[in-house]
């Protein structure tokens, strides 16, 4: 049976592995798909998530050990990875009963859209990027390491994710966290390093919009998208911080409303 509007169901995306999925509005046209970035849940996406829905299927899962997906765990180390995130994607639209969606991920978020649409074009009408994970420079990978236990160490100040049973599933929320982390850069098949996000991009074969926060992270996608068959749309909005989708909500709704209805007429 298929979740009605503004619903939250339990989707089985793996054998054992369980993903709480939230399911907004009417079941119009090609659906959008919503993807937050690390430590966050989709709870994050909901300034944005109300003004689309209206209009919109919007589907916005919790991520593998992320929000009410970590309570659905149930005590299990779940593997996690990008790729996986990425499989979870066409998983979900399984289970719901869509062909596609426009993914429109945030952070870690827009590195799993853009996996996911490498990995299963069929499935993914067009890709709505903001601020990816993708696209680090040498450095920025041999400083990877000390990243992530910065950014731990802010997540559990943060307490990003508190869980109904705090301890042990907060501690394997955090483990998730830093795995997800090394996958996003520094594993043989991370793609978040500027030679991998290179390749990823050359093999890109659908629609992508991507909406930056600094004119150099732009320019890094514009150098690295040059001689790709499909060309992305890059937008740069001067002045705003790292989580400017859910800071400007208005302004992002409106960009993804009218980006997603030409992408959505794309073959």
């Amino acid at each position: 049976m298929q979740p009605s509007a503004n619903e939250r169901t339990p989707v089985e995306v793996a054998p054992g592995v369980m993903l709480d999925v939230a399911v907004h509005g009417p079941r119009t046209g090609v659906p959008l798909m919503l993807l937050h970035g690390w430590g966050n849940s989709a709870r994050w996406w909901a300034p944005v998530t109300a003004l689309l829905r209206d209009r919109h299927r919007v589907i916005v899962p919790d991520q593998r050990m992320h929000g009410a997906s970590l309570a659905l765990a149930a005590g299990r180390d779940v593997p996690v990875s990008i790729r996986a995130l990425a499989d979870d994607v066409v998983a979900v639209l399984d289970a719901l009963g869509e062909d596609r969606a426009v993914l429109v991920g945030h952070s870690m978020g827009g590195q799993v859209a853009a996996v996911a649409a490498d990995r299963r074009p069929d499935r993914v009408a067009g890709t709505v990027v903001a601020d990816p994970s993708y696209g680090a420079s040498d450095e920025e990978i041999a400083a990877a390491p000390q990243r992530r236990a910065q950014h731990l160490a802010l997540a559990r100040a943060r307490r990003a994710v508190v869980p109904a049973n705090p301890g042990a599933e907060e501690e394997r929320h955090f483990a998730a966290l830093a795995e997800l982390y090394d996958s996003q850069y520094l594993r043989p098949d991370s793609v978040g390093a500027r030679r991998d996000t290179a390749a990823l991009l050359r093999r890109r074969t659908r629609q992508s919009l991507t909406v930056y926060s600094t004119e150099t992270a732009a320019a890094v996608e514009l150098e690295l998208s040059r001689g790709c068959a499909v060309h992305p749309e890059v937008v740069v909005w001067p002045g705003v911080s790292h989580d400017f989708p859910v800071q400007r909500p208005e302004m992002f709704a409106s960009l993804v409303r009218d980006w997603s209805r030409r992408a959505a007429a794309t073959p």
